[in-house]
This record gives structure tokens, sequence and C-alpha cells, in this order.
């Protein structure tokens, strides 16, 4: 049986894209619901998806990283977990998030190599903001 896991899955994107995923994978589970514990383990034992956020290991650590491994044992993983915020969070901490990113993406990639991971996504949605900018420019 596959066994899909989604890092960043309560997060902007990764709710959308675990959305999706169970939409295609297990139609018969009517609709996600990150909320109901029952429905994680039903997403878990009937369909082989993982849905994963902070709460369930730190992706900083390579330990915590390897243990998710382990345990779940993917055959694909979606990774869209990223340390980010709004704008001024993101000016504030660019040193921090850069560092935390570059672990969280290194810890998972390596994951996905040692265990031979047979598909791989790679999601990025950091928000890079330039600190010398003045005023906003409208998007059209």
């Amino acid at each position: 049986m596959k066994r899909i896991l989604i890092t960043g899955a309560y997060g902007f994107l990764g709710h959308h894209v675990t959305k999706l995923i169970t939409e295609r994978v297990a139609p018969d589970i009517v609709k996600w619901r990150k909320e109901d514990p029952e429905y994680y383990l039903e997403l878990q034992e009937k369909a082989g998806i993982f849905p994963i956020g902070r709460e369930h290991g730190d992706l900083r650590i390579k330990a915590e990283v390897e243990k998710l491994f382990d345990y779940i044992n993917p055959t694909t993983v979606f990774h869209l977990a990223a340390n980010c915020g709004g704008i001024k969070y993101n000016q504030d901490n660019p040193g921090s998030l850069f560092y935390d990113n570059m672990m969280i993406n290194l810890n998972v990639v390596e994951a996905c190599r040692e265990h031979k991971v047979k598909n791989t996504v790679l999601l990025r949605n950091e928000v890079n903001v330039n600190a010398k900018i003045q005023r906003c420019i409208p998007e059209r």
C-alpha cells in the first residue's frame, strides 16, 4: 500500500494539498477535517495518508525526522513544511528563518534519500522581503 507523508499539512498551503490528495487517493473519506483526531487515524489506516504538523515533531532536528520516517516508512513525500510568517515576522527574523528552513529541508530530503522514498515533491512558500523597500507596490 502507498504511504503518503505530507509535511506542513496544517499550514496554509499544506491543508489545501492534503485535502486534494485525500480526495484523489481516498474519495470514500468524505472531507479533510484537520481538527478531528479520529479522522487523522482514519486517514492513516484506510488511505495510508500521514499529514503531519509541528505537533508531530521538529523537522529541524535530524533525529526527530528519522523517527518519523522510521515510523511512517513513506513511499511518497509531499514536503510543504517551513518556518514562515507574515511580512513583519520575516523582516524581523531573516537569519533564523533561513537557518530553520535550510535544516528542515536538508533533514527531510536526506531522510527521503536514506529511506529510498519513491516519489518526493518539494514545494516552497517562504516569503522573501527586501528590508530597504519603503513603500508597498500594489499587485496587479
